[in-house]
């Protein structure tokens, strides 16, 4: 798994197992929560085309969102990205350089995205990519490339206000096939910000990509592998 990244990185010795990371004492003391519709949602379902037990890849893993997607005759698989992504470098300032420390690479790797080739019909992304540093970011998308079949539809979000130096980790959950309850579990810099043209160029060896933004500042695209 994440080739690219074992040949920069390779420890002579198991990686140490860090202990949660615990997020920096300045959190807003209630999360932010909203309902929304969501147009890329529901093209994400219309593009399963119909079809059940289909298998599908949550990189949020909310259980509401698996409930939901077993009632619409799916086969979700939750993936604990967002745990790996905290065991390894943590959720406070300096999480971006961690991730270019080999022993806390290793220790995401071990964590997430560990699935076979081919295995998925779906992929909910969410918005997990814009925590990683275009070091991380070019192996992961590889891999879940590598893990998605032909032609398989992923559904992303990213925060469009390129002025925040701190946007909400959301986890995300599907209460209808266009509706989405959103509740802050985070705050984190992101990576980058993400203009129409770094998606296009971050997803170009997929296939077709088609952008969705909402009042609220999140763009959804909607990408076929």
């Amino acid at each position: 798994m994440f080739d690219k990244l074992r040949n920069l990185f390779q420890p002579d010795e198991e990686p140490p197992r860090l202990a949660a990371y615990s997020p920096p004492p300045d959190q807003p003391a209630v999360p932010l929560e909203l309902t929304r519709p969501s147009n890329g949602l529901e093209q994400f379902f219309q593009a399963l085309g119909g079809q059940d037990r289909l298998k599908v890849l949550d990189l949020c893993g909310s259980p509401a969102t698996t409930e939901y997607l077993f009632e619409q005759q799916q086969i979700p698989r939750p993936d604990p990205f967002y745990r790996a992504l905290e065991l390894a470098f943590g959720s406070g300032p300096g999480y971006l350089d961690r991730q270019l420390e080999e022993d806390r690479v290793e220790i995401f790797t071990q964590h997430t995205l560990d699935h076979k080739e081919g295995e998925f019909d779906a992929v909910l992304l969410w918005d997990c990519l814009q925590y990683l540093r275009p070091e991380l970011l070019g192996p992961v998308l590889e891999q879940i490339r590598s893990i998605t079949r032909p032609g398989a539809p992923l559904f992303a979000i990213f925060h469009a206000d390129d002025r925040a130096e701190q946007v909400p980790v959301f986890s995300y959950q599907i209460q209808a096939r266009n509706q989405l309850y959103l509740l802050e579990r985070d705050r984190r810099q992101p990576a980058q910000h993400f203009s129409n043209q770094a998606i296009d160029r971050i997803f170009k060896n997929f296939g077709l990509r088609k952008f969705f933004l909402a009042r609220d500042q999140l763009r959804e695209v909607l990408i076929w592998r």
